[in-house]
């Protein structure tokens, strides 16, 4: 459960790691909200009522501001993106990224096995390496 007091602001900014091409749902269900709360994704300003359940693209810009007052309360589940969840998104027309054999792991992760992977005396196989590298820096690239 998450909580926005009166008058609270989340500034801008990007959640990583919390994706569908990190294979994760992340739901938003208001709980108490009203006209109030200003929820920006990219500059465009998101209105959701009460027990609507919302998936937003948090790797994109946002931010919150709750002018009313009153706080605000919001439901926020974490789910793992399944076949199960891949069928629905792809029914309400979400495309599904392809995702690599590295796509479970976190960026702080994949640089460790990276790291491992060059100090280790008998080769690694240089296109795994190359396809980790690859990983690193698609999911650092800013997302537009």
């Amino acid at each position: 459960m998450h909580n926005l007091t009166s008058g609270g602001k989340i500034s801008l900014h990007r959640d990583h790691g919390k994706s569908i091409t990190d294979r994760v749902i992340r739901i938003h269900i208001p709980v108490t909200t009203n006209e109030e709360i200003y929820f920006y994704v990219n500059g465009e300003r998101i209105q959701m009522q009460n027990g609507e359940c919302w998936l937003a693209d948090i790797t994109k810009q946002h931010e919150v501001e709750n002018r009313s007052p009153t706080d605000r309360m919001q439901l926020m589940i974490d789910c793992d993106l399944n076949d199960w969840w891949e069928k629905i998104l792809e029914d309400h027309g979400v495309q599904v990224p392809v995702t690599s054999s590295w796509s479970q792991y976190a960026v702080a992760d994949l640089r460790s096995i990276k790291e491992n992977f060059r100090g280790m005396a008998s080769g690694v196989d240089p296109a795994m390496l190359k396809e980790l590298e690859l990983e690193i820096a698609q999911r650092l690239e800013p997302q537009v």
